[in-house]
C-alpha cells in the first residue's frame, strides 16, 4: 500500500500518524491524503502543526473544489441506483445519519461543527433522494431537487418487500381520509407499536432461550434454578410492597397550602 486516504480526521494525531504509516512501511514512501471541507475544517492544519504533526496543504487545488462533470456522472449513476430499490437507499439513509452522528461528537467540536455542514453535499456523496429526519436537521432546510424522483415513488426491487410497502400504503390512505391533523400522531403511535412488536418478541426469544437452558440441566441444578426463581420473586414483591408503603406515607403526610 502506498496511498492512504483520511476522510474522517482523528481526534488524536497518534492515530493520524498511524494512519499515515501504513501507507510507508519496510522502508518505503507513501502518501497520505487527508479531505478538508473548506472553511473552519481547514483549521484542522493548524491543530495538527500545534501538536507537532505538521502536514503540507496542495497549493495546486482550488478552494472550494468544483464538480466534474464526470464526478456529476457518477452521482447521478449512483442515485438511480438508490431510486430503483429502496432497500439500498435505506441503507444509504443509515450511512449518513451514522456519519452525521459521528461528526457531531467528534471531540474537536470547534473545528468540526454540524451546524455548517454541506448538506447539499453529504446528500450527493451518500446517494440518497431525500434528506432523513433527524435532530441535527431541526431548522434546517435542504432542497435536494432530484428530478423525477418522488418519495412514495421509490420501491423495493423484493418483490414480497414491495407488496408488503404498497399495502401499508394502501391501509395508511384508508385509516387518513378525512383526518388531516392526526397525521403526525398516528406515525408516532405506528413507531411505538413497532418497538412494542420487538420488545414482545425479544421477550419470547429470550423465554425460549431460558427454557432451553433449564432443559439441559441436571434434576438437582433445575432445583436449585428454581428455588432462586422463586427467591427473586419474592424480593421484587417485597420490594413493591415497600414503594406502596412509602408512597401511602407520602399521600398521607400531604398538606395542601392552597
Amino acid at each position: 500500500m502506498d496511498l492512504v486516504l483520511q476522510l474522517d480526521p482523528p481526534t488524536d494525531p497518534k492515530v493520524f500518524l498511524h494512519r499515515c504509516g501504513r501507507a510507508a512501511r519496510a522502508g518505503r514512501r507513501g502518501r497520505a491524503i487527508l479531505f478538508l471541507s473548506p472553511g473552519r475544517e481547514e483549521e484542522y492544519i493548524s491543530f495538527l502543526s500545534i501538536r507537532k504533526t505538521p502536514v503540507t496543504p496542495f497549493p495546486s487545488l482550488p478552494s472550494p473544489l468544483e464538480l466534474s462533470s464526470r464526478t456529476k456522472s457518477i452521482i447521478e449513476n449512483l442515485r438511480e441506483k438508490t431510486a430503483a430499490d429502496k432497500a439500498l437507499h435505506d441503507k444509504a439513509l443509515r450511512a449518513t445519519v451514522s456519519h452525521v452522528r459521528a461528526y457531531s461528537k467528534h471531540a474537536t467540536g470547534s473545528i468540526f461543527r454540524v451546524q455548517e455542514l454541506d448538506w447539499k453535499g453529504l446528500a450527493e456523496a451518500f446517494a440518497i433522494l431525500w434528506m432523513p429526519r433527524m435532530p441535527e436537521l431541526k431548522g434546517v432546510s435542504v432542497e435536494l431537487g432530484v428530478e423525477g424522483v418522488e418519495r412514495g415513488s421509490v420501491g423495493y426491487m423484493d418483490r414480497k418487500r414491495e407488496i408488503a410497502r404498497l399495502a401499508k400504503i394502501t391501509e395508511k390512505g384508508k385509516d387518513g381520509e378525512g383526518k388531516g391533523k392526526g397525521k403526525g400522531k398516528r406515525g408516532r403511535n405506528e413507531a411505538w407499536s413497532g418497538k412494542a412488536e420487538q420488545k414482545v418478541v425479544r421477550e419470547v426469544r429470550r423465554e425460549k432461550r431460558k427454557n432451553r437452558r433449564i432443559a439441559g440441566m441436571s434434576n438437582e441444578r433445575r432445583a436449585k434454578e428454581e428455588e432462586w426463581r422463586d427467591l427473586v420473586e419474592e424480593v421484587k414483591k417485597e420490594r413493591a410492597e415497600r414503594g406502596l408503603e412509602k408512597a401511602s406515607e407520602a399521600v398521607g403526610g400531604f398538606e395542601d397550602m392552597t
